[in-house]
């Protein structure tokens, strides 16, 4: 399984990870609500953990511990109130920059309903039962999974730039960054 994140660094300048645990199809088969749950749970905690990152910046912005940049990127929601690049307050903003934003794209990436990402088990939940069972069936086959990188890898990175400016806007609420 290391194809895929060497692929990704040498293609884009940055590797894909993802966890694994051990996963048994023939269990997934008999429990196909089960699966879908379990499917949902990684997404589920990349955005809790998102919560706790935007809980802990607003927390920091409302004590004045962190104040809005005069410009934001992904690595950079906030700017520490005080002291200089090697202090606390600017490790912490820069931190819990990345946890927030890493959660939010990782967990909207792996809920993209094709396979092999979580989303294409995941919508069996909403999906009457014989769609979802036949998306299972069509989730089985390798091809369609290479298809189904292929697109999220295309076309995910459309969807970042809504996505960051979305959460900037929730962060610091009235103000405007171009």
């Amino acid at each position: 399984m290391l194809v895929v994140p060497l692929f990704t660094a040498v293609a884009n300048g940055w590797a894909m990870g993802w966890a694994s645990a051990p996963y048994d199809p023939n269990w997934a088969e008999r429990y196909p609500r089960r699966a879908a749950w379990m499917a949902a749970a990684g997404p589920a905690a990349n955005y809790c953990l998102a919560i706790l990152a935007w809980l802990l910046l607003r927390a920091g912005l409302a004590m004045g511990y962190f104040l809005a940049p005069q410009s934001v990127s992904i690595d950079h929601l906030v700017a520490p109130a005080a002291g200089g690049t090697g202090s606390l307050a600017a490790f912490l903003a820069q931190g819990l920059s990345v946890l927030l934003m890493e959660n939010v794209i990782l967990g909207t990436f792996n809920l993209v309903p094709l396979p092999p990402l979580d989303g294409s088990a995941a919508i069996g939940l909403l999906l009457p039962e014989k769609a979802a069972a036949a998306l299972r069936r069509v989730s089985r086959s390798p091809q369609f999974s290479l298809v189904g990188l292929f697109l999220a890898w295309k076309v995910f990175p459309l969807v970042t730039s809504p996505l960051f400016g979305w959460v900037i806007k929730l962060l610091h609420p009235g103000l405007s960054y171009s």
